[in-house]
């Protein structure tokens, strides 16, 4: 066990199992695990923060059966701040939820940007100049 990990597994506090839920973001068409189970609070702030900072636009959360990891250094509230960013989708069935990333707030970070190719650039400038 490394110094590094020993401080990381102190920030950590382990909660009851009943309320745990999984973060998946959307990268090219596939849904991909996004961190450890975590407080719903907790797992909307760490899926709005990746898909705001990246050029992912959706993001879900999903109800576990693990037990949920509350990292008590990341309490920022982020998704509450920039609720008006995000739309949530149809709940399909009781265990997820979707969450996307509004068209006007889509490529507004330095991250957005960087990740975004050259072809896609030229798309939106495209879409822009005839209001596709």
């Amino acid at each position: 066990m490394t110094l590094v990990s020993s401080m990381r597994d102190k920030n950590l506090i382990r909660t009851g199992r009943n309320n745990s839920f999984q973060v998946y973001v959307k990268k090219k068409g596939k849904y991909v695990k996004l961190g450890k189970p975590t407080t719903r609070n907790n797992a909307l702030d760490l899926g709005s923060r990746y898909v705001d900072s990246n050029p992912s636009a959706v993001f879900k959360i999903v109800k576990s059966n693990e037990r949920p990891v509350f990292n008590k250094n990341a309490i920022d509230d982020f998704f509450a701040f920039n609720l008006n960013k995000f739309r949530a989708g149809r709940i399909m069935n009781k265990r997820e939820q979707k969450f996307t990333e509004k068209e006007i707030y889509r490529i507004d970070t330095k991250g957005e940007k960087e990740g975004i190719s050259i072809k896609g650039i030229q798309k939106r400038r495209v879409k822009k100049i005839f209001d596709l």
